[in-house]
């Protein structure tokens, strides 16, 4: 018994560790996205993302991905914009210095091809969006890729407008080194 005591608890401790390691080690990330404004696209890029992808199983079930951007950072390429854009109108970064993505639930459609559904919040709004999900994985790093569409409208970007379009379309990708997927 003497003997067993110390093996159980190596062996324990070795379990736990294998237990609470269910987050994905976070590389990089990007937020892109694109709107017309006057017929033409424009394009743009929000930095300073941090996502976290956790899995406790391999039940879905068990699965979160949460991730937060500052709109403070947001580059179109032109600098006059891009400070329209961070007052309070649009992003009001002042107030509202991040927003944020949580997943409600995630489901298998195919090999490597997810579909989840999020809160996204802006500006203090929180709305439901379906964002579908591609994983791809290498030996070294796990990718994480999503695109959807919202109405900026909905969460108090701008007023409505002839010349701007309401749907805005969000890229959101995210590298992770570590633990390899559990499915």
């Amino acid at each position: 018994m003497k003997r067993f005591l110390p093996v159980l608890i190596a062996v324990l401790g070795v379990f736990e560790t294998a237990i609470a390691q269910t987050s994905l080690e976070f590389v990089s990330g990007k937020v892109e996205f694109k709107i017309k404004n006057m017929g033409l696209p424009v394009t743009g890029t929000m930095t300073g993302v941090s996502i976290q992808f956790k899995q406790t199983s391999v039940d879905l079930a068990t699965w979160s991905i949460e991730g937060t951007v500052s709109p403070a950072t947001i580059s179109t390429g032109i600098a006059l914009r891009d400070k329209h854009l961070k007052r309070s109108d649009y992003f009001d970064i002042a107030q509202y210095p991040v927003i944020s993505l949580r997943s409600t639930s995630i489901k298998m459609k195919s090999k490597n091809n997810y579909e989840g559904v999020f809160n996204l919040t802006i500006k203090g709004i929180t709305k439901s969006v379906y964002i579908p999900i591609i994983i791809r994985k290498n030996d070294k790093s796990m990718v994480v890729e999503g695109v959807f569409t919202i109405n900026r409208l909905d969460f108090g970007l701008g007023e409505e407008s002839v010349i701007l379009a309401d749907t805005v379309t969000i890229a959101v990708s995210a590298e992770f080194n570590g633990l390899k997927i559990l499915r």
